[in-house]
């Protein structure tokens, strides 16, 4: 009987371990179905993923490894949201008559409509670093702190809609230019993420 028991109870561990396995494997494909089948993550640490050399050059040949997207992060906690921008290289100064700017686009949606849209825009030029932030309709502009260190731009804001919204829809492009002593553009380079369309984020 003895031997019979732990027989028994040998089986019953090892069916309870199959079965545990089988409900982890389960766990992980829901969530993968979860955060990719349909472009929509739960808000707490989503990143957006853009391939690194995608940058599309429409006049000339180089560009700065600061204009190449490659990963974005929003973010939202309380009433503020912060946006963390990624490029392919250090984020650093650029000569005279050189540009890159980073624009956000944050489209803020409820249940039923759009009802706010803002276009952030992180500017990088021989005078310096600066941010705005416009709402699209009319045009007013808004607070808007950015920074930068290594590769990695940060942006923070707190929009009195943000406690309104139940999804924002967004997306990245940066642009780069620089022009000769003469005036005319020599080199125009540009990247978005996601390539097409606006990612969705949930709140």
């Amino acid at each position: 009987m003895a031997g019979l028991s732990r027989v028994w109870n040998s089986k019953r561990f090892r069916w309870m371990a199959i079965v545990i396995l089988a409900m982890a494997i389960l766990g992980v494909f829901a969530v993968r179905f979860t955060l990719f089948s349909d472009g929509t993550v739960p808000h707490t640490g989503f990143q957006l993923s853009d391939p690194k050399g995608d940058v599309s050059l429409s006049v000339g040949s180089s560009y700065p490894g600061m204009t190449d997207i490659v990963q974005g992060s929003l973010n939202v906690s309380g009433i503020s949201l912060t946006v963390n921008l990624i490029t392919a290289d250090t984020v650093s100064s650029v000569g005279e008559e050189e540009s890159v700017q980073w624009d956000v686009l944050l489209v803020f949606e409820n249940d039923t409509d759009v009802f706010k849209t803002y276009s952030m825009a992180l500017v990088m030029n021989s005078t310096g670093f600066y941010s705005t932030l416009q709402d699209v309709d009319s045009n007013a502009t808004e607070p808007c702190n950015a920074s930068f260190k290594g590769s990695t731009l940060v942006t923070q804001l707190s929009p009195g809609e943000l406690s309104n919204a139940t999804k924002i829809e967004w997306s990245i492009t940066s642009t780069y230019q620089k022009y000769d002593a003469s005036g005319e553009l020599v080199d125009l380079a540009s990247d978005s993420a996601p390539d097409k369309g606006l990612q969705t984020t949930n709140l």
